[in-house]
């Protein structure tokens, strides 16, 4: 029981490293290991745990064993929760970080009852090869679904940053990129089985030969799908697209009605710079409007006149908390973006449909007794359209901060024919820490399984194009004012992921999955 449990507290610290990782002590906000070798650290604490479940020979092994490993990574990856919560949440340095234990530990029951059931598949005598990809695909699927779904730090991000390696996502989605990672380190455990194994040593060579063959195809097949997507780029309409990128502080924003007059001569002044540029469409981050606004109104009232007489048409996306009036009295918060033209009228509003859970509200409020972690006014309410806006300059859909995570909300858009996608977001909640690079890298697998370019724009960084092969252009600085101007490819190619029903391949591993275990329990499928 030891060893395996040592086993799998190596696997989920190395699988760490597959992830973002940023200690601002010792790597000066920049990731402890260079993002291009996530993969590799993806393959080894993938290995480690198909030796784990080789050596699990009971249910609570194997529920110990996923646990113990679900526990290191989550714990380890997720640790910028503590910042949001006790330096601008307001909570207790120990409540904290019991609380990010405790996430760490809800989590961990999907690895853990995957690798329960992995070991039960075992014990009626089926093989190990099948039985833990599709155990472990399968939870992660479930892991996202629902209001209470966290699909934070799925190991398929591994691949975002090599994004040659990640173009499968264009077919299978992030899910099936889990697969992938899984099936490729089988063949690194089978070739260090060999190693470490006499009787399996003349099988060495041909193990070898698998592996090769299954990276080549892995790289060839992500180099010539590539190349068809530049291509569909290289063939596009473009419109210019300016990013403000406001540096205005959590603390300061926490009282935002207070300092309006500040965050409004900010981005007023980013305003310009960008309009000297000859920007279309400018992008207000989440959040960025400094007082509520009207979600019901027509226009977005500027908090002072600009006297200076615009030279040319343009909209803005608007990052805004609003509310909703019934004879004068709030109703209603909502995290909107609002599209408005150069005179503030309002066009358009998008409200955030899936929000944070603690965060933004408390689901299931009248049988939990606790409260939200973040201050705020109201719960926020959850947003009821998804559809695309219709501007001057394309059809533009909306992912609001969180809503990246989710891949079914940015192909839903691609679905009703988006030609690319705006992101507005405020990290300043995670301080200087692995959470802003992570965030990034979610939004690369959701360019690249949409196949529409995404604009994001946040308030203290990261705010950058990605293109739909899942390029990043230039990333603004972390913590730095910056006007960031971009020519987007408005794409009219959606990739299949996005045409095809919502996550098909996970949830055939999912039904699948189930159907094997019912012949199993009834003796349909023995062996």
């Amino acid at each position: 029981m030891i060893s395996v449990l040592i086993r799998a507290c190596l696997s989920g610290f190395l699988l760490v490293f597959s992830q973002p990782l940023v200690i601002e002590s010792i790597a000066l906000q920049k990731p402890i290991i260079p993002l291009f070798l996530q993969p590799i650290f993806a393959w080894l604490g993938l290995t480690g745990l198909w030796f784990t479940c080789s050596r699990v020979h009971s249910l609570l092994q194997g529920y110990l064993a996923g646990l113990v490993a679900g526990v290191v990574y989550f714990s380890l990856s997720l640790h910028w929760l503590y910042i949001a919560m006790h330096v601008y949440g307001g909570i207790a340095p120990v409540v904290a970080c019991l609380l990010v234990v405790l996430l760490a530990l809800v989590i961990s029951q999907y690895w853990a009852f995957a690798l329960l059931l992995t070991a039960w598949i075992k014990q009626h005598k089926h093989s190990l090869f099948w039985a833990f990809p599709l155990c472990f695909t399968s939870f992660e699927f479930v892991r996202h679904l629902g209001e209470l779904g966290f699909p934070w730090g799925q190991i398929g991000y591994a691949l975002a940053p090599v994004y040659v390696l990640a173009q499968p996502a264009a077919f299978l989605g992030i899910h099936g990129l889990n697969t992938i990672l899984l099936l490729e380190s089988l063949c690194f455990y089978l070739v260090l089985q060999a190693l470490l194994n006499a009787n399996q040593r003349p099988l060495l060579r041909m193990r070898i030969h698998l592996l090769f063959v299954v990276l080549l195809a892995h790289a060839l097949f992500g180099n010539i799908y590539l190349k068809q997507v530049r291509k569909q780029e290289q063939q596009a309409d473009y419109v210019s697209i300016a990013l403000l990128q406001g540096n205005i502080d959590q603390k300061t924003k926490n009282h935002s009605e207070m300092n309006a007059s500040f965050i409004w001569s900010r981005y007023l002044s980013l305003e310009k710079k960008a309009r000297a540029q000859g920007a279309q469409i400018l992008v207000w981050p989440e959040g960025a409007w400094p007082v509520a606004a009207n979600h019901d109104g027509n226009i977005l009232t500027p908090i002072s006149k600009d006297e200076e007489p615009y030279a040319y048409r343009f909209i803005r996306l608007v990052g805004s908390g609003s509310l909703s009036y019934k004879e004068q009295t709030p109703t209603a918060y909502y995290n909107s973006l609002f599209w408005t033209d150069e005179n503030y009228r309002i066009w358009g509003v998008y409200d955030k449909t899936h929000l944070v859970p603690f965060g933004e509200y408390v689901p299931y409020q009248s049988i939990l007794p606790v409260e939200k972690f973040v201050s705020g006014l109201f719960n926020t309410t959850v947003g009821t359209q998804h559809a695309p806006f219709q501007t001057p300059f394309g059809r533009i859909g909306a992912l609001i901060c969180y809503e990246g995570i989710f891949p079914e909300i940015a192909a839903g858009f691609a679905k009703q024919r988006a030609e690319f996608l705006v992101n507005v977001t405020n990290d300043a909640w995670y301080g200087v820490s692995s959470a802003p690079y992570q965030h990034l890298m979610f939004y690369v697998i959701r360019a690249i399984e949409t196949g529409l370019p995404i604009a994001r724009a946040a308030n203290t960084g990261f705010s950058a194009l990605i293109y739909p092969s899942g390029e990043i252009s230039t990333l603004t600085t972390l913590f730095k004012e910056e006007v960031a101007l971009f020519h987007v490819p408005k794409m009219t190619h959606v990739h299949p992921y996005a045409r095809l029903p919502q996550d098909i391949f996970a949830w055939f591993n999912l039904i699948l999955l189930g159907l094997l275990c019912l012949a199993i329990r009834f003796k349909v499928w023995t062996t």
